[in-house]
């Protein structure tokens, strides 16, 4: 259900800012997590800005960003795979890895139950950070192929958005430049 509400939702929505605000919407309520987030790739620094974002909390402070070299975003780039904070904590435990240590350090400081990328080729698109759900359950391998799903149609829509937006603008600098020579 999550997806067929998604899908038919997403492909319509040409401005970016309404599309990512679907998507956290869609996430939090058909799901029941206490939060979600979306960061978009920043085409222009070497950041992941926050798209959007929704609590069932009353008052949560959220990043504004990820930088490229956080753990995180490494750790999405290198496996392509969604990152379940009990699974880092207890490879954490069972490993001692530092790297991993980091890693589970970040989440918690995020208070991130399940992190999810959005990739488009190999180029990652966006970050779908969720909280923990409501009920107290895990996440599943069921939910995390739904939202394998949701991300990959997430970064499809969210490409055709930036790319719409792009068109807008260069077409509003065209006609720009346009009037500047009939004037002069």
């Amino acid at each position: 259900d999550l997806l067929r509400q998604a899908s038919a939702g997403m492909g319509k929505i040409k401005d970016l800012k309404r599309l990512v605000t679907l998507i956290v919407h869609i996430m939090t309520k058909t799901v029941r997590v206490e939060f979600s987030m979306v960061f978009l790739n920043d085409p222009h620094g070497k950041k992941f800005r926050l798209g959007a974002y929704r609590s069932s909390r009353a008052r949560m402070k959220f990043r504004s960003d990820l930088n490229h070299e956080s753990e995180v975003v490494k750790f999405l780039k290198e496996t392509q795979n969604p990152i379940v904070y009990d699974e880092i904590k207890q490879r954490t435990q069972d490993y001692g890895d530092l790297k991993l240590a980091r890693l589970e350090t970040e989440l918690k400081a995020m208070d991130a139950a399940l992190v999810v990328p959005s990739f488009i080729d190999d180029k990652l698109i966006a970050i779908l950070v969720l909280g923990a759900k409501i009920s107290g359950k895990t996440y599943s391998s069921d939910d995390l192929s739904v939202f394998s799903i949701l991300a990959n149609q997430s970064a499809l829509a969210i490409e055709n958005a930036q790319f719409y937006d792009e068109m807008k603008n260069t077409h509003a600098q065209l006609l720009k430049a346009e009037k500047m020579a009939t004037i002069g």
